[in-house]
């Protein structure tokens, strides 16, 4: 079962809110987001998501398909969520945010009240990269790895680290570059979509290409940074500003206050 990370589960009978689910980059756990909870408004609930492999979950088996980790999602985290939901997901985060969203269209259940999409081109405009990369040698690899920031310090210096964390980067990249969209119908859910104004894989006008993918698009916006832009402290309070505004803006009406 996916684990949605203790410190940011609401208790039980606090006032109407809606959770923000959020989902990882590869490689990336829960850590992603620890502190966006004193960031935002309280009755926006930050709900980060653990996928197995890594953090809290680490040993579990990986899963490099992003159609079925999508749909395992959505069974073990949004079945029987009482309350509006908004999904957030930076890089691979955001492919598995965009696939739930689709996942969920499709079966005619329940959608997000809003999709946040960070750091991800649109699926017509992926990219063109070797897919047998996660597999490269280890130094390889590893630079393709660099190329978006996201590689911590303490694996850089320590081997033993570095060792145990690479089947999770293999993996997450393998389900990346195997990812097969399948053209469908415009997500109703409001679509926002955010990155950084340095991205390494595309151009930042590509962004707005991900109007097609929505009945209410509500526009796209660059933060200064790279890849990972959110990491940043000014450039994290200018992205949950704007997140807090679209909420106030398109979602408010899903609440019983």
């Amino acid at each position: 079962m996916f684990k949605i990370h203790d410190f940011n589960v609401p208790a039980a009978g606090e006032p109407a809110v809606i959770r923000l689910y959020c989902l990882p980059c590869a490689g990336g756990s829960v850590e992603l987001y620890r502190d966006w909870n004193g960031l935002l408004p309280e009755w926006i609930k930050v709900c980060p998501i653990e996928l197995p492999g890594r953090g809290r979950r680490f040993g579990e088996p990986l899963c490099d398909d992003a159609k079925t980790l999508a749909a395992k999602l959505i069974a073990s985290t949004l079945t029987g969520v009482p309350d509006p939901f908004i999904l957030f997901g930076h890089s691979m985060g955001a492919l598995l945010a965009y696939e739930m969203a689709q996942q969920l269209q499709a079966a005619g259940t329940r959608q997000p009240a809003l999709l946040i999409l960070s750091s991800r081109e649109p699926p017509h405009c992926r990219s063109r990269v070797d897919p047998s990369r996660s597999q490269w040698p280890v130094g390889d690899f590893l630079k393709q790895v660099r190329r978006y920031g996201g590689l911590p310090q303490a694996l850089e210096d320590s081997p033993e680290l570095l060792e145990l964390f690479l089947p999770v980067l293999r993996n997450d990249f393998a389900l990346l570059d195997r990812y097969c969209f399948e053209a469908s119908a415009p997500l109703a859910s409001p679509l926002f979509v955010v990155g950084g104004e340095e991205e390494p894989d595309f151009r930042l006008e590509q962004l707005q290409e991900w109007e097609r993918y929505s009945q209410c698009w509500i526009g796209a916006r660059c933060f200064k940074g790279g890849h990972f832009y959110l990491n940043e402290p000014a450039a994290r309070q200018n992205l949950l500003g704007s997140i807090h505004q679209v909420v106030n803006t398109h979602c408010l009406h899903h609440l019983a206050w």
